[in-house]
């Protein structure tokens, strides 16, 4: 049994968790409570396993209270409308961020992982994103929290990966394959052994040498296919 606080200063909002929670019997609300603070109190006595943790609350914030819990044993979830405080969710080794109103399906995802965190079999692969999900990208004391949609090409540096998005383009501690296994396959193509682009940011293709596909990206990059990828890609697209 997996012990869980819900801490949020909106009764409606507890309500919420509380019916997504209801089908998941493995996991057992030991409290509910409307301020951090009080979380706080309870915390040596219930000793939760889990805090869904609201972040802009009147006495204390969630990030705040989350600060305060670091050392605790409990994995902090955020639920919050506020996106942009996403990456100092993360820096306070948030275990989660879900944005109201809370998705079904992305909670019960959560809620697996939470599940294989505390289980000594070996974990399952980590899920594959949604088009509209967003990811969280750590690299020399910097976090980004980019959506997948702006994500336009990755590019292969040995066991590191170059993601290039809006205007930034940082190198990220986990090989391209990682990436392949966790990206939507109807927004990312694999190129080529070190690349991998967004189709939604394909502008045009051209036939390039080989029997090869060139494309270019919206921001003037240009990629080129293998051949073995652009005969996936002319199958795939009916070319």
């Amino acid at each position: 049994m997996i012990r869980v606080f819900i801490v949020d200063d909106e009764k409606p909002a507890r309500r919420e968790l509380l019916r997504l929670l209801a089908p998941h019997a493995d996991f057992e609300v030991t409290g509910e409570f409307s301020s951090a603070a009080e979380a706080s109190h309870a915390l040596t006595k219930l000793k939760p396993d889990v805090i869904f943790l609201d972040i802009q609350m009147p006495d204390l914030s969630g990030l705040d209270a989350a600060e305060k819990l670091a050392g605790s044993e409990a994995r902090i979830v955020f639920v919050t409308a506020y996106a942009q405080h996403s990456l100092q969710a993360f820096e306070v080794a948030a275990f989660d961020y879900l944005l109201k109103p809370v998705d079904p399906e992305r909670f019960a995802r959560t809620l697996d992982r939470l599940r294989q965190q505390g289980s000594k079999q070996e974990p399952t692969p980590e899920a594959v994103l949604k088009e509209d999900d967003r990811i969280f990208l750590r690299s020399s004391g910097r976090s980004w929290f980019p959506a997948l949609a702006s994500i336009f090409l990755l590019r292969s540096e040995g066991n590191y990966t170059r993601l290039h998005f809006d205007a930034e383009s940082p190198l990220i501690g986990r090989s391209l394959n990682d990436f392949e296994k966790r990206l939507p396959s109807a927004m990312f193509f694999r190129a080529n052994r070190t690349e991998m682009v967004n189709l939604r940011w394909i502008e045009a293709t051209e036939d390039w040498f080989s029997n090869s596909i060139k494309a270019r990206l919206r921001d003037g990059t240009e990629v080129t296919l293998s051949r073995r990828q652009s005969r996936v890609f002319r199958s795939q697209f009916g070319m």
